[in-house]
C-alpha cells in the first residue's frame, strides 16, 4: 500500500519548527533560550531579584502588623519604610504594564493590582499622617471583618507587601511558562471587581460608615478580587509538566509544544526503530517496550501509523511486531510530507515520532514534531533524550492533562474569590485578611492542583499490549 504524492500545502520546508499550532500561536522560540527550560537572561533575572526582594522586604512587615508583640514603637513607620521599595520597585513592572493597558483602554489584571497596591500604601501614609495610628506605641489590631462597617484600623502596608509580592511570582511564572498571551483572565473581571469597588465605597459612604470603614471595605474588594490565583493556573501547569518531563530526559523545544501536544489527533511513526527500546536508559528506569507504548498511545485514543519505505509484507511483519494496525508501506521521503500536509489540510492535528536524521522534514512539516535522535533535533519540538518511546507517550498524556488541571486551577481560584469579594462588599472581611486568607489561599490551592501533574500515570496500569502476531 502507498499513497500517492500531493503537491505542498503548507509551509516551505524550512519553516520553523516551532510555529505550528495554527491560530494564536506563539512564535517559534528555542526553548533553551526563552522557553520553559530557560536558565535566564537579564530580564528574568531582575524579575526573579525583584520577587525575591520584595518577599524579603514584605515578612517582617506581614509579622509587625500581625503580631502585636512584634509592634514596638514607630513599628509603622518602618513598615511603611520598608514598604516604599516593595511599591516602587518591586511593583514597578506593574505599575508600567498598567499604564501600557490603560492608554491601550485594556482592564487588565496589573491594572488591579497597581490600583490595589497604591490605594492600600495612600491610606496608609493617610492614616501615619492624620490620625493616631503615627503615634508612638499605636498598636495595630487586624480583626477578621470591618465592624459594621466602621473600620478598624488606619494602616495597611501588609496589603501592599503581600499582593505585590504575589503579583510577581505569577508574573515570574508565566515568564517561564512560556508566552506571556496565554495566562488569560475573562475581560470582564478586571472591571467588575474596579466597579464594584467604587459602588460599595458610594454605598457605605452614603450610607454613614466614615471614611476609614468606607476605605476599608473598598479596599477589601479590591484585594479579594484580585484573580492572581486564576492566572496563576496556566503557568504553573505548564512549569510542572515541563519539570515531570524534564526528569524523564525529555525537552522542549519549542514554547507552544504542549499546546501542539494536547491538541494532536494523529500519530505517524516513520519507521518500526521509532519503537526500539536498545538505548540506554538513565539508572533506576525501566524502557517501554514498542508494543506497550502502542497499547498507550490507543488509551490516548490515538492509533498510531507505521509510515515505511519498506515493501508491504515487510512493513506489514514489523507492523505486526508492535501490534501497530495501520500500515503506509513504499512512501519514499517526499511522500511522507504530502502524506502529513494531507493530514493537515484535513483539519488533523499532526505529530511524528521519528529516529532518523532524513526525518528533519517531515518532523518540521508536522504539528508535534516528537524525536529521540540528535541529527533530527532542529527540526523537532519535543526530544526525547532517553530514546523510550514510552517517554514520548507520557509527554502526550501530560499535555491532555494540562487543559484539565488548569480549568480545575481556576475553579477552585473561583470558588475562592467570588465568596470572598461578596463577604468584603457587606463589610465581613478586613483587607488585610483577604490578603493572608482568601488569596494566598486561592494561589495555594491552584499550586496543590497543578503538582498532580508530577505524579506517575496511574492509567497505564490497566493498559496492557494486544497481542503479538507470530511472525511468518
Amino acid at each position: 500500500m502507498s499513497t500517492t504524492a500531493l503537491p505542498r500545502a503548507g509551509r516551505p520546508d524550512d519553516a520553523p519548527a516551532a510555529t505550528r499550532t495554527g491560530a494564536g500561536a506563539a512564535p517559534a522560540v528555542d526553548a533553551r533560550t526563552t522557553g520553559p527550560t530557560r536558565s535566564g537572561g537579564s530580564v528574568p533575572d531582575r524579575l526573579r531579584s525583584r520577587t525575591l526582594g520584595c518577599a524579603v522586604l514584605a515578612a517582617p512587615v506581614v509579622v509587625m502588623t500581625a503580631v502585636p508583640a512584634w509592634q514596638f514603637p514607630w513599628w509603622q513607620w518602618v513598615g511603611l519604610v520598608l514598604t516604599i521599595p516593595i511599591l516602587v520597585w518591586g511593583a514597578l513592572p506593574v505599575h508600567r504594564s498598567a499604564l501600557t493597558d490603560v492608554r491601550r483602554g485594556i482592564a487588565s489584571v496589573d491594572l488591579l493590582v497597581s490600583s490595589t497596591v497604591l490605594t492600600a500604601f495612600a491610606a496608609s501614609l493617610h492614616g501615619l499622617l492624620t490620625t493616631s495610628a503615627g503615634t508612638p506605641g499605636y498598636e495595630h489590631a487586624v480583626p477578621l471583618t470591618v465592624l459594621g462597617g466602621t473600620g478598624s484600623g488606619q494602616f495597611y502596608a501588609e496589603i501592599v507587601a503581600v499582593v505585590t509580592t504575589i503579583a510577581l511570582v505569577v508574573r515570574s511564572a508565566a515568564r517561564r511558562a512560556g508566552p506571556p498571551d496565554v495566562v488569560v483572565t475573562p475581560s470582564w473581571v478586571v472591571p467588575t471587581v474596579l466597579l464594584l469597588a467604587v459602588g460599595v465605597a458610594a454605598y457605605w459612604s452614603g450610607g454613614g460608615a466614615g471614611r476609614t470603614g468606607t476605605i476599608e471595605i473598598a479596599l477589601a474588594v479590591l484585594v479579594a478580587g484580585c484573580p492572581v490565583a486564576a492566572t496563576l493556573a496556566h503557568p504553573a501547569a505548564v512549569l510542572a509538566v515541563t519539570e515531570a518531563l524534564r526528569r524523564r530526559g525529555t525537552t522542549l523545544r519549542a514554547a507552544d509544544a504542549l499546546i501542539a501536544a494536547s491538541q494532536v489527533t494523529a500519530i505517524l511513526l516513520t519507521g518500526p526503530a521509532t519503537l526500539a527500546t536498545n538505548r540506554p536508559r538513565p539508572a533506576g528506569t525501566t524502557p517501554c517496550p514498542g508494543p506497550v507504548a502502542v497499547a498507550r498511545l490507543r488509551g490516548l485514543g490515538l492509533d498510531p501509523v507505521l509510515l515505511s519505505g519498506d515493501p508491504h509484507r515487510r512493513a506489514r511483519r514489523q507492523a505486526d511486531r508492535l501490534g501497530v494496525e495501520a500500515v503506509v508501506a513504499g512512501l519514499p521521503p517526499a511522500e511522507r510530507l504530502a502524506a502529513v500536509d494531507r493530514l493537515r489540510a484535513a483539519g488533523t492535528v499532526v505529530a511524528v515520532l521519528g529516529v532518523d536524521a532524513a526525518d528533519g522534514p517531515v518532523l518540521a512539516a508536522a504539528d508535534l514534531g516528537i524525536t529521540g535522535l540528535t541529527g533530527a533535533v532542529r527540526a523537532a519540538d519535543l526530544v526525547i533524550g532517553s530514546g523510550d518511546p514510552g517517554d514520548a507517550v507520557e509527554a502526550l498524556r501530560l499535555a491532555r492533562r494540562l487543559p484539565v488541571v488548569v480549568r480545575a486551577g481556576r475553579r477552585w481560584a473561583a470558588g475562592v474569590t467570588v465568596p470572598a469579594v461578596a463577604l468584603a462588599a457587606t463589610g465581613l472581611l478586613h483587607p488585610a485578611v483577604a490578603a493572608l486568607g482568601p488569596l494566598l489561599l486561592g494561589a495555594a490551592g491552584v499550586a496543590a492542583i497543578v503538582q498532580g501533574l508530577r505524579g506517575p500515570s496511574p492509567e497505564w496500569d490497566a493498559l496492557s499490549p494486544p497481542p503479538l502476531s507470530e511472525e511468518p
